[in-house]
């Protein structure tokens, strides 16, 4: 099996953040999730509309978000 996507790719909703949910209730990054899948865990893909502050629950990496990205202009 490959990596899970970290951005999405279907057609009309390309380039995305992806953060996906382990168990139902683990909020984690693709490389993270892609290591649960492996292991058996169930897992779901949510797009990060606009949290700034949402990071991986295993490894504390920060998820980025499609319109409330830091670097934004205000």
């Amino acid at each position: 099996m490959d990596s899970l996507p970290k951005y999405s790719g279907d057609a009309n909703f390309v380039g995305y953040p992806y953060y996906y949910i382990v168990n139902s209730w683990e909020c984690q990054c693709a490389d993270c999730a892609t290591k649960s899948l492996k292991d058996g865990e169930k897992v779901e893909s949510h797009v990060n509309w606009e949290n700034p502050e949402l990071y991986c629950e295993k490894c504390s990496t920060r998820i980025e978000s499609a319109y409330a990205d830091e670097d934004s202009e205000e």
